[in-house]
């Protein structure tokens, strides 16, 4: 938080949670108020998102349902709404193939004054393979046409950095989900590097991502980046 802030960056942080259940019961008002309280005194932009990617945790038990995880994020944004902290953001992150498998109604939260922003993750290997072809790829469309009609705005979490089996991402890739926020048409609003020690920025294990990193690197620093302190939202 404090990088974000000297550099006058919005800051995307992911983290876990307990059980769904027993956070959307309340049962962990007292950690979120804390937690909405440090996030609200440290005046930085953060887009916080609770639990990304849950369709892969529906194997924990009975406390992780999709029903459950969408009461989690409503009970968080009610204490954060609560705290005043006016300059976090809750972003629920799915991963792409969801949408398109007609799973949007049980995991889209379709109230846009309290959730105006998803972040999809996406990890078909077209969209490294064929980053020139990004708007004719099904899965990305089915993605985008959801969450616009619904009026959503869309980020992409993890845009670069070698992810599992779907290998290094192609440079063009990056480059062609920058071009797709730089279209005033689209709602789509960010693009943000997947750091999670493999693919650390400037760490070794991030070599063979040079290029990769090169197009984040000029992104950060053009014009069109955030630039402007604290504020809520897109």
């Amino acid at each position: 938080v404090e990088d974000a802030m000297v550099a006058n960056r919005a800051l995307h942080v992911s983290t876990k949670t307990p059980a769904w259940q027993a956070v959307a019961n309340g049962n962990h008002d007292a950690e979120l108020t804390t937690l909405f309280t440090q996030l609200r005194d440290t005046y930085a932009c953060i887009w916080l998102s609770l639990w990304h990617e849950p369709e892969n945790d529906l194997d924990l038990g009975s406390a992780y349902t999709a029903m459950h995880w969408r009461n989690m994020q409503l009970r968080a944004e009610s204490i954060r709404a609560t705290v005043g902290a006016d300059n976090v953001l809750i972003v629920p992150v799915l991963i792409d193939q969801t949408i398109q498998n007609g799973g949007g109604p049980d995991w889209v939260i379709e109230d846009t004054s309290k959730f105006p922003l998803y972040g999809i993750d996406f990890y078909s290997n077209s969209y490294s393979t064929s980053p020139l072809d990004l708007r004719a790829n099904a899965r990305f469309n089915a993605n985008v046409n959801y969450l616009t009609a619904r009026g959503i705005d869309i980020c992409f979490p993890e845009a670069g950095g070698t992810i599992g089996s779907s290998g290094q991402r192609d440079p063009l890739y990056l480059t062609a989900l920058l071009n797709e926020c730089l279209d005033p048409a689209n709602r789509i609003k960010s693009i943000a590097w997947f750091d999670d020690g493999a693919n650390e920025l400037g760490g070794a294990t991030s070599d063979p991502d040079d290029e990769v990193l090169d197009v984040f690197h000029t992104a950060l620093v053009a014009d069109y980046s955030y630039r402007g302190g604290a504020r809520r939202g897109t």
